[in-house]
């Protein structure tokens, strides 16, 4: 279900913009249910890095894969925007830190790449219990 609905949420996200979106799902998933708050903190996650895509990275791409394994999954997203230096002090970044703190929240990892002119990368990694 989770698949489906962030799928479905990106799209028409993306739908009023210029930005075009390419997912790399898996053929098929494990059938385990996740609980509403892993749900919830992963979809707000994909839905803060969408609006950063769309406010503030310039992208004209958006790439998102998913990889599963026995221990959990994984949610990549990656843009062709114009990137950021997320050191830098006039960056002041409270929807990364927010994201970061969702992911914390449910025992996950929250990791960003990202140069100025070379676009981001955002990886969730999400543990199955």
């Amino acid at each position: 279900g989770l698949v489906a609905y962030l799928r479905r949420f990106v799209y028409e996200y993306l739908e009023p913009t210029t930005v075009n979106c390419t997912f790399e799902l898996p053929e098929s998933l494990p059938d385990k249910a996740l609980n509403v708050e892993v749900r919830r903190n992963v979809y707000l996650v994909v839905r803060e890095a969408m609006h950063n895509v769309v406010k503030h990275a310039v992208a004209t791409k958006v790439f998102i894969s998913m990889r599963m394994n026995e221990q959990g999954f994984r949610v990549m997203i990656r843009d062709d925007g114009k990137g950021f230096d997320h050191a830098s002090p006039e960056f002041p970044g409270n929807g990364l830190i927010n994201m970061k703190k969702r992911m914390n929240d449910i025992e996950g990892e929250f990791l960003i790449k990202s140069k100025t002119g070379e676009g981001t990368v955002i990886e969730l990694i999400v543990p199955l219990k």
